[in-house]
């Protein structure tokens, strides 16, 4: 009888051990509210890009401390400054953090390439993007930077940002991309992150 309690006892304990694992790793979940993404691998491509987006940021902020800051930000701040932010300059820092974050940011960036949201764009001076000087939207200085993507809405955004990262020119985002040539880009991009995820 003393050794059926016994034994009673052992497994009672293991479920409570196999239980209190799953609790844990539910609380993590639920804490990160992110599911696991799997590991991209990085193409010669994509290190080419990154090498890029540092040289790009070293050249226009300088200071190590402005790369820790921007290094330490989270997947959640990210997302709020490429669906909310109007500032230019938050966008760019925001690019500089999805390449050295390529495996958490990349999934969430393609679910958003239907996202036509309008969000618009202040602190751009020589910032070219040719259909918004069409609409006056943003002013032309007669040189800068021309970015084929619309980054007045968080679709032309993320497209911006998922070329800029991976290297990668599948398309871009126009102000008047239809609905239908999005969710084709989504299934090119969903397509390319399957293949890098094997």
């Amino acid at each position: 009888m003393k050794a059926i309690f016994v034994s009673f006892c052992i497994v009672l304990l293991q479920l409570a051990i196999i239980g209190d694992a799953g609790t844990k790793s539910e609380k993590k979940l639920h804490q990160n509210d992110e599911p696991v993404q799997p590991r991209i691998r990085e193409s010669a491509c994509m290190r080419e890009a990154r090498a890029e987006l540092h040289a790009d940021f070293v050249r226009l902020f300088r200071t190590k401390q402005e790369l820790r800051k921007v290094i330490a930000y989270d997947l959640g701040l990210a997302r709020q400054q490429i669906v909310k932010s109007k500032d230019f300059q938050h966008l760019f820092r925001i690019r500089f953090w999805c390449g050295e974050n390529p495996s958490t940011v990349i999934p969430w960036l393609i679910e958003k390439l239907e996202d036509k949201s309008f969000v618009g764009l202040d602190n751009s001076a020589d910032l070219i993007i040719f259909e918004r000087i069409m609409t006056n939207d943003l002013h032309f200085y007669g040189h800068g930077w021309v970015v084929d993507d619309d980054l007045f809405t968080v679709a032309g955004r993320v497209s911006w940002l998922l070329r800029s990262v991976t290297g990668e020119n599948l398309s871009s985002v126009k102000p008047n991309s239809t609905k239908v040539e999005l969710s084709a880009l989504k299934k090119q991009w969903s397509a390319w992150l399957h293949a890098a995820t094997q």
